[in-house]
């Protein structure tokens, strides 16, 4: 546990009133951040002690990434909307400054095998990571085209750009085989997003 301290020196508050309440709120003790996971679970199943435990002054979200969810939910909603599309080009940028550590709902062997999947149908996958080994994260769920990603403007700038050439390349790549062979049949198309994926960042 952890309890939270808060003086007027960081506040810079002169109301009798806010300190007082301050100094309230500073005597609840914060939850971890296994406890917060553990507190959601419950919740999720109708708990409700832990939702009574959960309250506003106890709770201070921080370093929860439920990044497989994420990817699931997001991946099943883009399946969702392109499967009555019978020639689809779908491109996936997963973004992230933390590591996976709140998923209730997927695991990483359930995501790869999710990717992998798809990637069988032609979709691209990239992942720009901060502040983790974004490689060795990526490679898990079956990512091989990464960026390392700088959090400053700068930095953020730089990552945008990069995604925006990538995904220039890609679609002029593709777009230049379908001008040279218009009677390109779906499958073969699928073969050629397969192809034009594997170095996606590279010029």
């Amino acid at each position: 546990m952890r309890q939270l301290k808060i003086t007027k020196s960081i506040t810079n508050r002169e109301s009798a009133s806010l300190d007082k309440y301050l100094q309230e709120i500073g005597k609840e003790e914060l939850i971890s951040v296994e406890e917060e996971v553990e507190l959601a679970q419950r919740i999720r199943k109708g708990d409700q002690e832990a939702l009574e435990k959960l309250t506003k002054a106890k709770y201070n979200p921080c370093c929860m990434t439920p990044l497989y969810d994420a990817i699931g939910k997001s991946i099943k909603t883009l399946e969702k909307k392109t499967a009555d599309i019978e020639d689809v080009a779908v491109l996936v940028t997963i973004i992230t400054d933390g590591m996976e550590n709140a998923s209730m709902e997927w695991t990483g062997q359930a995501i790869k095998k999710l990717i992998d999947e798809r990637k069988e149908e032609g979709w691209m996958f990239s992942y720009i990571g901060a502040d983790h080994d974004v490689e060795q994260v990526a490679a898990t769920i079956s990512i091989t085209n990464t960026v390392v990603w700088t959090k400053t403007a700068e930095g953020t700038e730089a990552m945008i750009d990069n995604e925006n050439m990538a995904r220039e390349r890609y679609f002029e790549k593709m777009a230049c085989c379908e001008a040279a062979a218009p009677c390109m049949s779906v499958s073969e198309k699928k073969k050629l997003r397969k192809q034009f994926s594997e170095g996606y960042y590279k010029n």
